[in-house]
Parts: C-alpha cells; sequence; structure tokens
C-alpha cells in the first residue's frame, strides 16, 4: 500500500503541484505507516494474504475483505476504508469522488459523484482576486467558476458585477477558457471590458516548480467587443510565476494588453505581486489566504496609474467545490477609481 500512495502523490500535480507538497505528503505518508508498523495489532491485516493463499484461501478472502487500501489522499485525510473495524483512523472530511457522504459540520451529505478533483491552493484570475498561478487543471476536466461583486466608486456610481467561465484541461499543461462579464451601468464603466464582452484563453504551464526553478506560465486572452457600448478587439498576453518556499508560495504576474480604440494607449501594462498561505497548516488545510499588491496603467492618455491591493480567501468545501470571497481597493490613481470592492465566488469541478 505505500508505494501506491507514493505513486498517487506523484501522480497527481493537481493536488501536490510543489516539490515541497510533495515531500510533506510523502513524509507524513511514511509517519502513518511506521507508526501502524510497530503496533502490536496489524491493522490491515486482511491484505497481508500469504498464508491464506497458501491455503488455497485467496478467493474468499478477497470478498471479505471489502474495500481496497485508501489512496495517498485518504491517508493523509484519515479517511477510513473499513467503517466497522475498531481502531481504524476515523473520516473526518470525505470524499465526493468516491460517492461517499460528506460531512461538511452541518451533517449535509453529497451521495453523488462528480469524478473530478478541483484545489483551493490553485489561483485563478478573479477567483476572487487577482492574482493567478501558471497552474492548469487537469487534462480531460472541466470546471466552471460564478462570482457575484459589487464596486464602490469614487466619481461615479456602485456597480454590481457577475462573472462566468468555463474551463477545459485540453492537454496536460493547456487550458482553455471561455467567459463573459456583466455589470450594471454599463455605459459609465471605465474598463477594457464592457458588460457582455466575451473572452477566450488559453493558459500553457512551462514546467512545474522544482527546488530550484519557479513555476512558469504563460496566458493570452482575446476580448470580443459583444458587449454594451463596446468597441474592438482587445489582445491580453500574461506571463505567470509561482515560488514556494515552505508553505508560503509567491505570485506575481505581467500583462500587457493592446488596444484599438484611437483616444486610448496603443497599450496597457498591468504588474501584479501577491502570495497565498494554507491556514492551519499542516493540522488543517482546507483554507488558503490569499493577497496581492497591483499596478495598472491608465487607459487614457497623460493620466495616473492605478495602485491598489486585495486580500480574500479559498475555501474547499468538497473535493469538487471550491468557495471564495475577496475584498480590495484601488488606493491611488485617476479619480474615476474604485474606492471598494468585493467578490465572493464558487467553483465546481467536473
Amino acid at each position: 500500500m505505500l508505494h501506491d500512495n507514493v505513486d498517487d502523490v506523484f501522480n497527481r500535480p493537481d493536488l501536490y503541484p510543489t516539490s515541497w507538497d510533495k515531500r510533506e505528503a510523502i513524509l507524513r505518508i511514511l509517519a502513518i505507516y511506521l507508526h501502524c508498523n510497530h503496533e502490536p495489532v496489524d491493522r490491515y491485516a486482511e491484505y497481508h494474504g500469504e498464508q491464506a493463499m497458501e491455503h488455497g484461501k485467496h478467493e474468499e478472502m478477497m470478498k471479505e475483505m471489502g474495500p481496497r487500501p485508501p489512496s495517498a489522499a485518504d491517508v493523509l485525510k484519515g479517511v477510513e476504508p473499513h467503517p466497522e473495524a475498531p481502531g481504524r483512523p476515523q473520516h473526518h472530511h470525505g470524499s465526493a469522488a468516491a460517492g461517499i457522504p460528506l460531512d461538511l459540520g452541518a451533517d449535509i451529505a453529497f451521495p453523488f459523484a462528480l469524478g473530478a478533483n478541483i484545489d483551493h491552493s490553485n489561483l485563478d484570475e478573479n477567483r476572487p482576486l487577482r492574482i493567478e498561478d501558471p497552474y492548469p487543471i487537469a487534462q480531460g476536466e472541466i470546471a466552471v467558476e460564478l462570482g457575484l461583486g459589487a464596486a464602490f466608486e469614487r466619481k461615479a456610481d456602485d456597480r454590481s458585477l457577475f462573472r462566468a467561465e468555463l474551463l477545459y484541461g485540453a492537454l496536460p499543461n493547456l487550458q482553455l477558457e471561455v467567459g463573459s462579464f456583466f455589470s450594471t451601468d454599463p455605459h459609465e464603466v471605465d474598463d477594457p471590458l464592457r458588460s457582455g464582452d466575451v473572452q477566450i484563453a488559453g493558459l500553457y504551464n512551462f514546467n512545474q516548480e522544482t527546488l530550484w526553478l519557479p513555476a512558469l506560465g504563460l496566458k493570452t486572452e482575446v476580448d470580443f467587443p459583444t458587449g454594451v457600448a463596446s468597441r474592438g478587439t482587445d489582445v491580453e498576453v500574461k506571463g505567470l510565476i509561482t515560488k514556494s518556499i515552505d508553505r508560503l508560495s509567491f505570485h506575481g504576474g505581467y500583462t500587457f494588453l493592446g488596444r484599438e480604440a484611437r483616444s486610448e494607449r496603443d497599450g496597457i501594462y498591468e504588474v501584479i505581486f501577491g502570495a497565498s498561505y494554507p491556514l492551519g497548516a499542516p493540522e488543517h488545510t482546507r483554507t488558503t489566504l490569499i493577497g496581492d499588491v497591483f499596478t495598472e496603467q491608465s487607459r487614457g492618455r497623460g493620466e495616473d496609474a492605478v495602485y491598489g491591493a486585495e486580500i480574500g480567501i479559498r475555501y474547499q468545501w468538497t473535493t469538487q467545490i471550491v468557495l471564495d470571497a475577496g475584498v480590495g481597493s484601488e488606493l491611488d490613481g485617476p479619480p474615476q477609481r474604485s474606492d471598494f470592492l468585493l467578490t465572493l465566488g464558487i467553483s465546481l469541478a467536473f
């Protein structure tokens, strides 16, 4: 079982994206198995079937043994493979991927299986902050991201926001996205995106993070003028980088946005730097704290650049559902900026 669990760790970059994550998971798994091997009673005696096989009882034993040994994720979460067997680790959170009811602290059960996982430690743009990492979702998986927000403006009417995106793991290192953005008072929005514009994007990951090399990615997005009072097709190119030190991860992004409108700059840059940390680690790692600072060149010629900061959380509700919330502010810049930003969202994996 031990070598199977170690294989699980190396074959699940979505759950263990960095070398530090893999190292920590393997060390915790080893500690669990070493503790079990030094106990006077073998808790997994039914899986050690040499004597039963010698006496021709292997088939009967296979019928009685029930579920197979737990996966690496199950071992780390303390999932019990045989609920009726005494002395086993208790099941705390469960896994909907296996169709097991999930204990969410309020006796809510999900008896269905969606078949895919989503990781709260992976960061996507606007879920809930601007910062994102260079890791795409796994090949063949689909994720839907929905978000509600509000922007309290300094010189304009406050507005409500809604975002919807569909993500698809097209290749092992390639993620494709399609989405749209909706806003109240869309005629007054001073933003490259107008309410109803459609965005199509692709995120490519060049490498996994190592002890010395950060993870690198490139994202290209095309914004089509399908929205209210929208003009011109915009092309956005973004470079992404992530490097972890123990459990603390640092993220950076540089974005260049090409514009077609004559009254605006030919190109706009945005620079973001942020960090994320799993709250309660190593015992509890279902909540990730995120923060970032950013600067964005103003769209109008001669206007000041925008400077701001954001903070938020991502919470792993189930293996297929991540909830997020964030707040932020454009602290300095032109008069037409947002004093306060609020975002609430949900990500679903299929």
